[in-house]
Order: C-alpha cells, then structure tokens, then sequence
C-alpha cells in the first residue's frame, strides 16, 4: 500500500492527511504497442518451437524411460528382433509384462488397502492444528483409493486401461501442458512490462523443469503398478499426474513472478 502526505491549511494552521493510494493490484496497466507485441508472439514463439521439436522430445523421452525401465528392471523397453509388440505407446516404447490380469489386485491386496484406507481416515481425523490442511489431502487420496477398490471387487475384469495405456495418457497429457505453460504466462507473467530476455529465460527453465521431471514421473508410475498392481492406477492419474504436474507449474509461476521487478507492478502516475 503506498501512502501520500498531503498538507491541507485549516484556520490558520496545517496538518497532514494521510491519503492512501489505489493497491498495485487492483490498478490498471498500460499496454504499450512492444508489450502487446509481445503478448502475441512470446506464446506463439513457444508453441511454434515445442510443436517443432516433438518427435525430438519423445524420443529424449523414450530414451530416458528405456533406460530407467531397464536399471529398476521394469517390463518396458524398445521391441527387439523386430518383432511387433502387442502394445505401444506413442513414445515407441512396449509393455512386455503380460496381460493386464497380470497386475489385478488379488482378494488379498484388496483388503489390505482398504484396512490401510480406513486407517489413513481415522488418522486424518486427529490431525489439528498445523497438521489441519495435511488432513484434505490425506482424505482426497484415500477416497480416490477406495472407489478404486470397490470398482475391482464388483467389476474386476473390467478396468478398461493397462500399464501401456497410462504410460500413453501420462505422456500425452504431458505434451499438452507443456504447450499451455506458454498460453498460461501470457495472461499473468508476459503482461508486465520488463525484461523480455528475463521472459524467455524463465519460460524455458520452467518448460526444462517439465521436459525432464515428465518422464521420470512416468518411469515412477510404471515401478508402483508393475511391483504393486492396477489398483493404484487411478490414484496416479488423477493425483499424481496432470493435477500434480499443474500444482507443480504454479509454484514455478510463483517463482518466476518472484522475479518480476517491483516497478514492473507499478503503473505510472
């Protein structure tokens, strides 16, 4: 909040008004014609120049889980032989582990996830205090898990997706946000007026954060399914993939905006 003394005589004498001025963040910013410019090609640029290295991207990709699959001893890798893989994602990678009833819970993993879900609530209900928002968190997992759980003891040969499948789904989604990293800045970083290298210098740090952290994510998916079973499927996917990799992607926005000039956020008076 930026204050103004303003001297105002009164019978003689004076004193000073303290006259509080409109906050930075609710003021308006002028858009000269280079920041308009800017606006439009910075996400254009970007876009443009990840549609251009895709086929590059997924091979890095590949590479990077093909070699991480055969260091954690994971059934996935590149086809051998030339023989053709009954499964394949779009990085050109396949599933060699087996049918997908291969990595159906047994009755047994069953029960004992939900013994560990009911456990998890009960713990989230002693949380207080500084463990409060921890609670939310642990009840939206468990939650997620034991709607997984009932879908496999009612409906357990009907789970329409596989290790190759959520591999594919990771991966794409993955691609689809690192083109919408771009169009998300143009609304709240490239609209202030500074910089333009220190722009692009942070755009692609964050799309580098991205392009390394997304398949490591992925090579992390596939250990848990293959050593434990399907039934954590979901709960990587709605947790821990897309959704994880936005929250991800604010708390670096929120880093790059630490960075942004405090006069940028000013508007002139």
């Amino acid at each position: 909040m930026t204050t103004k003394h303003i001297p105002i005589p009164m019978d003689g004498a004076s004193f000073q008004r303290t006259l509080a001025l409109q906050h930075r963040a609710i003021t308006r910013i002028a858009f000269p014609p280079s920041l308009l410019l800017q606006l439009v090609y910075l996400p254009i640029l970007f876009c443009g120049l990840i549609l251009w290295v895709k086929p590059y991207l997924f091979s890095f990709w590949a590479q990077c889980i093909a070699f991480w699959s055969g260091f954690l001893g994971l059934s996935l890798g590149f086809p051998s032989n030339g023989a053709a893989p009954a499964e394949t994602d779009p990085l050109g990678l396949i599933w060699s582990g087996g049918a997908m009833a291969m990595y159906s819970p047994t009755a047994l993993e069953l029960v004992i996830s939900a013994l560990l879900v009911i456990a998890a609530l009960a713990a989230s209900a002693l949380m207080i205090g500084a463990l409060a928002p921890l609670k939310y968190v642990i009840r939206i997992l468990a939650t997620v898990v034991a709607v997984s759980i009932a879908y496999f003891m009612f409906w357990p040969t009907q789970f329409p997706y596989s290790i190759a499948s959520h591999i594919r789904d990771i991966a794409s989604l993955g691609y689809v946000l690192l083109l919408v990293v771009p169009v998300m800045l143009t609304f709240g970083y490239y609209v202030f007026p500074f910089s333009l290298a220190l722009k692009i210098k942070n755009t692609l740090l964050i799309l580098a954060y991205f392009v390394i952290f997304i398949p490591l994510q992925i090579v992390l998916h596939v250990l848990i399914l293959q050593n434990f079973s399907l039934l954590f499927a979901p709960v990587l996917y709605i947790c821990f993939g897309t959704l994880l990799d936005v929250l991800i992607f604010i708390a670096l926005y929120s880093w790059a905006a630490s960075t942004i000039p405090e006069e940028a956020t000013i508007p002139a008076t």
